[in-house]
């Protein structure tokens, strides 16, 4: 897989996890507690991360 790929789909992917989180936020804003975020949405977005800072690391790093 190419790393600029990788990158481009790992930002789709946690910014999917962020708007995914905003909308059920939105969606019950006045029955949640003022800490409570939704997990599954932020689980999504945390693996985007996770994925965004492997391509980086691909990116920097040369292997022979």
């Amino acid at each position: 897989m190419d790393v600029r790929f990788e990158e481009r789909m790992a930002s789709l992917v946690a910014a999917g996890g962020l708007i995914w989180a905003a909308k059920i936020a939105a969606a019950s804003y006045s029955q949640m507690p003022a800490v409570a975020f939704p997990l599954p949405p932020l689980e999504v977005c945390f693996i985007g991360v996770a994925m965004w800072l492997h391509a980086k690391w691909r990116r920097s790093v040369r292997l022979h």
